[in-house]
């Protein structure tokens, strides 16, 4: 069966476009690959995807890369609106608003569900369910099931595209989409722009960090949306970084900046940033350093 889109991307190009320089009609964007332990220029076309990644058994063909098209249509929009107001405000003014967190609220709940991070993580969670929940019908109906309820019941017990259909839509749910911007908009938003375009942020191909600052651990065993003790990092480009703290950090003194941009001039910030971007990674980092 051919498909529109075969080659189906975990981030978004118009995304990666930002992290990337143009070269006649196309973008290239460098590559770091831990798997690999290479780095190599590439095409953002040919970077955080993979072939078929959305289609599922049951669905028209490009049914889910229709509705993350939708969402990644306000990428460039959005972050070139941002870009011209970090260019014209001060240090320390306020640069989002209600609008801005909106979208950005959308953009970044699709970004942590959507990459190879998150479909290893929940498959395990979902697999284990669904096994555990098929094996209990099966032992407490086993007088009234046929032998055709069993062959049914059996093949959904280790069903991967049952899994991620499940998954794919409960994490587009609006209701789930507006519960999660919530939990995000309780935090204190900050824009943070550097200065030093020799050392810009770099992203990957599990481009949102969660952090958990008590015990220093990144990804979803030991941070959540709501959880209070979990800061959220978000490259928007090579000198922009979005940052969600929990609002009584420094005794809530960390209210004094929200939704302000803070300019940066410290190195050891973005290294350490771009560190935990390397650990966070799924296997690939994305970055261009301006000559």
């Amino acid at each position: 069966m051919s498909k529109d889109t075969k080659n189906q991307h975990v981030v978004p190009r118009a995304y990666l476009r930002f992290f990337a320089s143009k070269r006649k009609k196309e973008y290239y964007i460098d590559v770091f690959d831990k798997k690999l332990n290479k780095q190599f220029n590439d095409i953002i076309f040919n970077v955080s995807s993979q072939r078929y990644f959305y289609e599922v058994e049951g669905l028209p063909d490009n049914y889910w890369e229709k509705e993350y098209n939708k969402i990644e249509s306000k990428i460039t929009l959005i972050f070139n609106n941002i870009i011209t107001a970090s260019n014209l405000l001060c240090d320390k003014s306020t640069v989002l608003n209600d609008f801005f967190k909106d979208v950005l609220c959308e953009m970044l709940i699709s970004q942590v569900l959507r990459t190879m991070n998150a479909r290893e993580y929940f498959d395990k969670i979902g697999k284990n369910l669904s096994f555990n929940m098929i094996s209990e019908i099966e032992k407490n109906l086993n007088n009234v099931l046929n032998e055709e309820h069993l062959k049914v019941l059996e093949k959904y017990k280790d069903n991967d595209d049952f899994v991620h259909q499940v998954e794919l839509e409960r994490f587009n749910n609006k209701r789930f989409m507006l519960k999660c911007a919530r939990y995000l908009k309780d935090k204190v938003w900050v824009i943070y722009k550097n200065t030093n375009k020799h050392n810009p942020f770099v992203s990957s191909d599990n481009p949102v960090i969660f952090y958990n600052y008590l015990n220093r651990n990144i990804g979803f065993g030991y941070n959540g949306l709501s959880k209070s003790e979990t800061i959220i990092f978000y490259p928007l480009t090579r000198n922009l970084l979005l940052a969600l703290y929990p609002s009584h950090l420094l005794f809530n003194g960390i209210t004094t900046i929200a939704n302000k941009i803070i300019h940066i001039h410290e190195d050891s910030f973005v290294t350490k940033i771009n560190n935990l971007q390397y650990h966070n990674c799924y296997r690939q980092v994305y970055f261009i350093f301006e000559n």
